[in-house]
């Protein structure tokens, strides 16, 4: 899906031209290439499936106060998002409420019905991240100073670029690591890095963004680390 950048005097376009279909959510407009429906391919992504279906269909039970909770929650100035264009835009209460409750279903966590009453996770810093080729598929682990994630879930997501040469990262980012009882000054992560990049491959460049994460489901900005894979 393409983010789009719209003109004066258009405001908005929506509908499909030859095989793209133009449209908008809360992110503003975007295009993307007609697909057929396929069916999930991976454990994985049918359990995010089913948790974004649960979540939907709880929303529809909450109360009228809860539900004007998240809205209010949402419409806060300190929930405003930024897209890869750099535009600033809002999720609805409804989105915020599949958000938070998907997050702490990924950490084995019980779902809210409130919306979230604290604030964000201060950043976390990372003190250098470990990974290795090995015969059994390659190991990773990422080192912090102690007390880094005391009182918080960690959540990690991962980039791979072909040689040590690329000076950023490369779309796409998965999210490889979920742990509410985090290690005290590591924590390792190649067991879903392997499942989700293939094979750790020395000489690779490997990168990970660590969350720190709210028993509300709510995210601090991530440590950014990256290392050649040896």
């Amino acid at each position: 899906m393409a983010i789009l950048k719209l003109a004066a005097p258009i405001t908005g376009i929506r509908g499909t031209i030859g095989g793209t279909i133009y449209s908008a959510n809360t992110a503003g407009p975007y295009a993307r290439a007609w697909t057929p429906a396929k069916r999930a391919n991976s454990e994985l992504r049918s359990a995010q499936k089913n948790v974004f279906s649960w979540a939907s269909e709880i929303w529809r039970t909450l109360s009228s106060a809860n539900k004007d909770l998240w809205v209010a929650f949402a419409a806060n100035v300190a929930q405003v998002q930024t897209n890869s264009l750099g535009e600033s835009y809002y999720l609805s209460g409804h989105q915020w409420f599949v958000r938070c409750n998907s997050r702490l279903q990924l950490m084995g966590r019980a779902w809210i019905s409130e919306a979230p009453v604290a604030g964000y996770p201060a950043q976390p810093a990372a003190t250098y991240l470990v990974t290795t080729e090995s015969g059994v598929g390659g190991t990773q682990k990422l080192v912090y100073a102690s007390g880094q994630w005391t009182d918080w879930d960690f959540a990690m997501e991962c980039a791979v670029t072909q040689g040590i040469g690329a000076l950023v990262a490369r779309e796409p980012w998965y999210f490889v690591c979920y742990d509410s009882a985090p290690g005290l000054t590591q924590t390792w992560t190649h067991i879903r890095l392997r499942l989700t990049l293939g094979y750790i491959l020395a000489g690779n460049m490997y990168w990970a963004r660590a969350y720190r994460q709210s028993s509300e489901g709510l995210r601090s900005l991530p440590a950014e680390i990256n290392t050649a894979a040896v």
